[in-house]
């Protein structure tokens, strides 16, 4: 842990100065720093965020792959002005810790979910519609490199004050899907189906996981509530209904999921003798679709604009969580949806 005034050194010269830290995970530590710039005949200071790994190589090797990809695109996609990802400044190893310098923002999602929580109602299509169009900006770019972030979720998603607008953060399962096929990423309660039944993915499992944050902007709660894989696919098949043969087909994990007709297992079957140990998460919603969800959701529509711009929202949703993911939006396609271009 870095103390407060302490002074750090890059390879190029630049000093930071750390201020305090603005938050710990498993792997890296984050502080808040500034940098005096030395100029002939004056001094100039600036803020940033300096993602610092913690002690031990698994711990720095992490870090060290999430900068190297955030310089690689950094420099892949130049000086396009609008990409709502976080700058990346610069990374150095110092005393075998990996320390990466990016651009400081403010609150993440989360914390301003949390806030709203008092109000026990969701928040307005409008401003779930600026989320989205702010996410799907950086979503296009990682499309354009075939790229998928893999971990879009509230706590990834923070406010830039100068810009007014939201940015994606954390890139440690970001990878190539041309390249690799990670088996296992995303938070279970916005992983899409594909990643669970570990079959081919590519940058549209990130749309899936927009579609789940989206809907928990608007409905107060995660739409997918689960505490496992196998409670996830049942609360999927219950709101979504029944795994197209394509995709069963295509999974290696055909006999621990689905009987021999296709159809997704019983809970009980999913867990074999353990099932009775295990606390099953159940949904809160109650209705039987996405559509009759957000219809339904309270406060009651009072005005044919709420009803449209809700019927549009739903539209988009559901062409967001298409099961089989050949058939579900890219991001190019997302972003002219009627819901995104909509001024109402």
């Amino acid at each position: 842990m870095l103390l407060r005034n302490t002074i750090l050194k890059s390879p190029n010269g630049v000093q930071y100065v750390i201020l305090n830290q603005i938050h710990e995970s498993k792997s890296s530590i984050i502080y808040e720093a500034v940098v005096k710039v030395e100029i002939p005949g004056e001094s100039m200071k600036k803020q940033y965020a300096i993602k610092v790994s913690k002690p031990g190589k698994v711990f720095g090797d992490i870090i060290k792959a999430e900068a190297n990809k955030m310089k690689y695109i950094k420099e892949q996609l130049g000086e396009i002005p609008k990409n709502n990802l976080v700058a990346y400044q610069q990374h150095f190893i110092l005393e075998d810790s990996v320390y990466i310098v990016m651009e400081l923002l403010s609150n993440c999602l989360y914390d301003f979910m949390k806030k709203h929580l008092s109000n026990k109602v969701g928040f307005p299509l409008k401003l779930v519609r600026f989320a989205a169009r702010n996410i799907l900006d950086s979503l296009i770019c990682f499309q354009s490199l075939n790229l998928v972030h893999g971990d879009i979720s509230p706590t990834n998603i923070l406010f830039d004050l100068v810009s007014q607008e939201l940015k994606l953060i954390d890139f440690k399962s970001c990878h190539s899907f041309i390249e690799v096929q990670y088996e296992t990423f995303q938070y279970i309660y916005y992983r899409a189906p594909e990643v669970v039944l570990r079959i081919h993915h590519d940058s549209r499992v990130d749309i899936w996981s927009l579609g789940c944050l989206l809907l928990e902007m608007f409905l107060f709660f995660p739409f997918f509530i689960a505490n496992d894989e196998s409670q996830l696919l049942h609360q999927i098949v219950r709101m979504i209904g029944e795994f197209p043969k394509s995709m069963i087909d295509r999974t290696n994990y055909r006999k621990s999921f689905f009987d021999d007709n296709g159809h997704l297992l019983s809970i009980e079957a999913l867990y074999h003798e353990s099932y009775p140990t295990v606390s099953v998460a159940s949904s809160i919603f109650t209705t039987a679709s996405i559509r009759e969800t957000i219809m339904k959701y309270s406060p009651r529509l009072n005005n044919e604009n709420e009803i449209d711009t809700r019927e549009s929202f739903a539209d988009f949703i559901e062409h967001c969580l298409i099961l089989d993911p050949e058939q579900r939006f890219h991001a190019t396609d997302a972003i002219k949806h009627p819901f995104i271009v909509s001024e109402i």
